[in-house]
């Protein structure tokens, strides 16, 4: 699916639609979306949107140079798990802090930045949305 979005009340739709279409627990482990798209595309943005949705009362910021943040939540899920794998070396330093243990829990809901990066120690059921950014309107491509 390819949407636009055209300003950020599309992105807080998107964040809502991405909790709906998401939600519920996951047979195989944490339910993990996989953020790709440069610097200015709107990952941070959508990562806030979407911990609003999930009715996150701390506020949301890019977990850049401590890589991961949690959060917790009321609901199916019990965490969310915000990444941020732009700093990252290899994919191996998310596991040296626990990342096999996060995604083996049902009740997490793991949100990662740049996820291109760790691409290769993601189960094989996460969602990916690419973001892109043209012309000061959003491009995001879920698959």
């Amino acid at each position: 699916m390819k949407l636009i979005l055209n300003n950020l009340t599309d992105t807080k739709k998107l964040a809502k639609q991405l909790v709906k279409d998401l939600g519920g627990l996951s047979a195989n482990g944490a339910t993990v979306l996989g953020l790709v798209g440069p610097l200015g595309a709107g990952k941070t943005t959508l990562v806030q949107y979407l911990a609003k949705e999930l009715n996150v009362k701390q506020i949301v910021n890019s977990p850049t140079f401590v890589l991961l943040k949690e959060y917790p939540l009321v609901g199916s899920w019990k965490k969310l798990i915000h990444i941020d794998a732009y700093r990252l070396g290899s994919a191996e330093a998310l596991v040296d802090i626990g990342l096999r243990d996060y995604l083996a829990d049902p009740k997490n809901f793991i949100v990662i930045e740049w996820a291109d990066k760790v691409k290769k120690i993601l189960p094989q059921q996460t969602v990916w949305l690419a973001l892109s950014l043209n012309k000061q309107k959003r491009q995001v491509i879920w698959r």
